[in-house]
């Protein structure tokens, strides 16, 4: 147990059988009132926000997250199965907990997983992510008004805008939170 004077930004912490992440701590000493702290306490299952007030006496268990290196195997209707890099473990994850993977994830597709009591709360993406363009509409030749750009769908069916160059089997960079293109791939590229 650690007392609430010694709990900071980026640490998880159980309250009321959750586990959270703090956000933010705030100390307070009012004229004539007794001491109080806020903490505002972001939850890792839910991603719900709450912003708490305790009395400086207040003593809270640190929950302490397991990071590891894992690789993407492949995805049937209700997981997604990874590869611990560290023990050679299969780990399982639940779909419906992180649905928006699977656009991302293409196969041998290096992520940090981060978990508590071995359940996963979070997966990390890279900020880069490479990806196959399994299918492009062809350009029409005048029609660069606005931005020269098109749809095209990648090998995990995310459509997004390409510029016209980018073709049928080429591998492009995207960003993995905005979902854009970056650049096309070169073998000398990390």
């Amino acid at each position: 147990m650690v007392g609430i004077n010694k709990l900071r930004e980026k640490m998880s912490v159980i309250h009321e059988g959750e586990v959270f992440e703090i956000v933010n701590v705030d100390h307070f000493k009012l004229a004539r009132a007794k001491a109080f702290v806020k903490i505002k306490l972001k939850n890792w299952k839910t991603h719900k926000t709450s912003l708490l007030t305790f009395p400086p006496n207040k003593k809270f268990e640190i929950a302490f997250i397991q990071s590891l290196k894992a690789s993407f195997l492949y995805a049937d209707h209700n997981y997604y199965y990874f590869f611990n890099q560290e023990d050679f473990k299969q780990i399982l994850v639940l779909k419906p907990n992180f649905s928006n993977l699977e656009l991302l994830l293409s196969e041998n597709q290096e992520v940090e997983i981060l978990s508590f009591k071995n359940e996963v709360l979070k997966i990390i993406l890279p900020e880069k992510i490479n990806l196959k363009v399994k299918s492009s509409t062809s350009a029409i030749k005048g029609d660069s008004v606005n931005k020269a750009t098109k749809y095209v769908t990648l090998e995990t069916n995310l459509k997004i805008l390409v510029p016209l160059f980018v073709k049928k089997d080429d591998v492009i960079i995207i960003n993995s939170k905005t979902l854009k293109y970056i650049s096309r791939y070169k073998n000398n590229d990390k």
